[in-house]
């Protein structure tokens, strides 16, 4: 048993104690508990110590054997973030915890101190960083957007759970406190530092839908229009946000100045509505397409008569957000087009000669969109876990909201999606780099009501679930239906192909893997008539030259995962053989108008089908957070670096090599036939160079341009030089070779050649022998290849997979499933496989 540990305990800064604890506790969990037991605090905490790296500055207590003798820990209230009365929807902004949208908020009253909550744990180490560099020489940190946008979100959340509607004064509060926490935060030249930043985001918090109070703002219209120049363009748009979004759509799309009278009013606006940028984008965007008037409705002989609008029953499925896949199942009625009363919702579709198309009952705001342009977009991603972060691209980020799934990291959701299979397996067999090219045309949009019809087995699948939670009843639900159901789809078709990329093999053949990306894009193109890609193609062209092959890109590097939807598809590479099939490319284009599928998703979460009181509500949110919790991927570093260090900004479990003319800086050797030279254990026997005494003896060793000599061994036939030679890096060519020449030197100006040899080198360690006339030579050298390189002359590459222990427990080379965890940790306290310990395995979320 562990002796007792004591600590300095602040729990407030009037109120100090020292608190002595039994047992040493294990882990920081069993610490909380011991510490939640003892003090009987009323709400839940987290804790910080004085960190003795750091000038005992506060940093957070996440690992119990950071932690000193006698610490000094703090205790951090947690604030749990509320949920606001009303919701925006697909454009909610802020997650939340509760059950629904509809759930009243529990509010306390301003605090006198505002506690700057803490932020997620990459967000707080990149702070913690800035702090120690403003700390050494007031450097301020360079707030990227994402940084940004963490940390305006998170206060956005602690801020409304005091105030849906805080004043000057709070935000001047809240300001002040984050650049008391975190100085580095502080901006140039201004007093307030991050005020406006805060005012400008709780702005996102509230929503038109909110509950009516007595300090609201109430517009009774009875007619809201848009008039431009005198003239009503625009009637009947329902009310005054709409108006103004509209309004503001129609200046950009139509490129119209401010009024001048308000510009700065209109200024101010813009800037606020900045904040909603990707929103008004995609708004502008379609504006022009919907102008085109409401819904028709038809008879119930019309309705029966029509057929649906293209893909009318691709929203309303259910959805897995682990394996990214559509479950066939539907949740909504998608195939119920009566509105109540035997009629329908017609639309006519510009793509399809203006015919008349019904809408499904379920169904609102359909539209057709712009043509795509068919202009590729390429990615690079220097590791498989860098992918599967970008795997669920296609989705929209509200698929979070609603359900708490923040604390496992980045890395959540589509860890099981085959492109991320694929990364993650070619990751365990090498060393790679993936590409990511893609194609994608959009023709219609549409989203599901706020309240549509449930299709009929989903309702008797919920109804039979148990009351007290089951997880395995729940689980079979989540196999069948999914974790979410589509809400707005916009459709059309896509093309997609991941290639992998042997990082080292592409660079003993001179190519970078940025290079290889963008000779892919030329040949992802189609067509070579644009200024940028005409240079590429020749840069490439110059490539294929120099490395002696006429071979396409896409051939060279074919280890590829390819994906098209939409459309008619007759089995050909579309995206790689476009310029040799652009027929075939055409005819795909013109299926995607009749033959949509979803390009882009908005997405919830199955509970919120259900009503605030259903008894299944509560355990269907926690089933689908448990599942999405426990197929969530941890970075963890697998192993050591052979070579090099782990340095790397972007990754750490990357290893990173000083360039020279052997190794690049991601440790991977920049030609074939790369490899290092030692010769020694030189000595000769039977010597005869004087008449009248023995041999003076001397051996010059040559390879390449690189030349060594001995010193002389006067008089001695038989003698043995203690040299070893460092050649260092040397590039193996069939050319060159090893050569020996041995002298007898009786002075400087006088030498006698007895003998010489020349060997072609290979790998390993090589013992040989030259017969001269007079006596033999002996002589020893080892060849050993740069690293990723084999074979005889060091010209072939060598994979690097992972032990088959490791492979077995790691889902991707340095990733591991939080289900997997337990495993991982139970192999490493009981089985001597594995080559390293916990320092380079200490798991951190992606």
């Amino acid at each position: 048993m562990e002796t007792r540990t004591v600590l300095r305990l602040i729990i407030h800064k009037n109120y100090i104690r020292k608190i002595t604890l039994p047992v040493k506790p294990q882990t920081v969990d069993s610490l909380l508990e011991q510490l939640e037991e003892k003090l009987g605090l009323p709400y839940k905490f987290s804790l910080q110590f004085e960190d003795p790296d750091f000038n005992n500055s506060l940093v957070n207590l996440t690992d119990i054997d950071d932690l000193p003798d006698k610490p000094t820990l703090k205790i951090v209230s947690l604030v749990t973030s509320p949920t606001p009365t009303c919701s925006t929807a697909d454009t909610e902004i802020l997650s939340t915890s509760s059950d629904g949208p509809s759930s009243q908020v529990k509010r306390t009253a301003w605090p006198e101190s505002f506690e700057i909550p803490t932020f997620p744990v990459d967000v707080e180490y990149r702070l913690r960083q800035g702090n120690l560099q403003y700390m050494r020489d007031e450097t301020y940190l360079q707030v990227s957007g994402e940084l940004k946008h963490e940390i305006l979100e998170k206060l956005s959340e602690t801020i409304y759970s005091f105030k849906a509607y805080p004043d000057k004064d709070n935000f001047e509060d809240v300001a002040a406190a984050l650049i008391k926490k975190h100085p580095c935060l502080t901006q140039p030249g201004t007093s307030k530092g991050w005020n406006g930043c805060i005012s400008i985001s709780i702005l996102t918090v509230i929503s038109e839908d909110c509950e009516t109070t007595p300090y609201s703002l109430h517009l009774d219209a009875t007619s809201t229009a848009i008039i431009l120049e005198g003239k009503v363009v625009m009637d009947d748009l329902g009310n005054l946000p709409k108006a103004m979004c509209t309004l503001f759509g129609l200046m950009y799309a139509l490129n119209l100045e401010y009024p001048p009278v308000m510009k700065n009013t209109f200024d101010f606006i813009q800037r606020i509505m900045g904040q909603l940028w990707v929103y008004f984008v995609v708004f502008w965007a379609l504006l022009l397409t919907t102008i085109s008037g409401e819904d028709d409705t038809g008879t119930s002989k019309e309705c029966e008569d029509a057929p649906f609008v293209p893909g009318h029953n691709l929203a309303g499925e259910g959805f897995d957000v682990v394996t990214m896949e559509r479950k066939g199942s539907y949740l909504i009625d998608m195939e119920k087009w009566d509105l109540g009363n035997s009629t329908c919702k017609f639309r006519k579709n510009k793509y399809m000669n203006e015919i008349k198309q019904k809408l499904p009952a379920a169904v609102v705001d359909w539209r057709t969109l712009p043509k795509c342009s068919m202009k590729v977009s390429s990615q690079i991603f220097e590791s498989s876990e860098a992918l599967v972060n970008d795997s669920s691209s296609a989705l929209s980020a509200s698929w979070k909201v609603g359900i708490d799934v923040k604390a496992v990291g980045a890395a959540v959701g589509s860890t099981h999606s085959r492109e991320a299979k694929f990364a993650m397996t070619k990751s365990k067999e090498d060393k790679y780099s993936f590409t990511k090219h893609e194609i994608a045309c959009n023709f219609y949009s549409y989203r599901v009501a706020a309240k549509p019809p449930l299709h009929a087995e989903f309702l008797e699948a919920v109804k039979s679930l148990p009351t007290p939670y089951d997880r395995d009843a729940y689980r079979n639900l989540i196999t069948t239906y999914g974790t979410h159901y589509t809400t707005t789809v916009i459709l059309g078709g896509r093309m997609k192909s991941i290639t992998a990329i042997k990082t080292c093999q592409a660079a003993v053949s001179g190519l970078t893997d940025t290079a290889v990306k963008d000779c892919l894009d030329v040949e992802a193109s189609g067509s070579y008539s644009v200024v940028t890609v005409k240079v590429e193609a020749h840069f490439c062209q110059e490539l294929k030259k120099k490395m002696g092959t006429n071979e396409k890109f896409s051939s060279m590097f074919s280890e590829r995962q390819t994906e098209i939807i939409g459309g008619n598809i007759n089995g050909e590479d579309l995206l790689f053989s476009g310029s040799s099939h652009p027929d075939s490319r055409k005819k795909w284009l013109e299926s995607l108008k009749s033959l949509p599928d979803i390009v882009h998703y908005s997405l919830k979460p199955l509970h919120f089908l259900l009503s605030t009181k259903h008894p299944a509500r509560k355990g269907l949110k926690k089933a689908v957070e448990e599942y999405i919790i426990q197929n969530a991927l941890m970075k963890v570093c697998s192993e050591p670096c052979k070579i090099g260090r782990k340095c790397s900004t972007r990754d750490r479990c990357a290893c990173v090599c000083e360039s020279s003319q052997v190794i690049n800086s991601n440790c991977c050797p920049t030609a074939k036939g790369l490899a290092t030279l030692k010769v020694y254990n030189l000595r000769a026997r039977g010597l005869y160079g004087d008449r009248l005494t023995q041999t003076d003896g001397c051996v010059l060793v040559k390879y390449d341009s690189k030349s060594m000599r001995t010193q002389t061994i006067d008089n001695n036939d038989n003698p043995f030089w203690p040299e070893t030679f460092e050649f260092g890096p040397i590039k193996i060519r069939i050319a060159n070779k090893l050569t020996f020449e041995v002298y007898d030197a009786d002075s400087s100006w006088n030498s006698d050649h007895l003998g010489s040899c020349s060997f072609d080198l290979r790998r390993g360690v090589v013992t040989d022998t030259c017969f001269f006339t007079h006596g033999t030579f002996f002589f020893t050298y080892e060849v050993k290849c740069a690293p990723s390189l084999q074979g005889p002359q060091c010209n072939e590459h060598i994979p690097s997979p992972m032990a088959a222990p490791l492979a077995d427990i790691f889902s991707s080379r340095n990733g591991v499933l939080v289900k997997d965890m337990p495993r991982l940790e139970l192999a490493f306290n009981n089985s001597d496989k594995f080559s390293f310990k916990n320092p380079y395995a200490k798991p951190i979320m992606l």
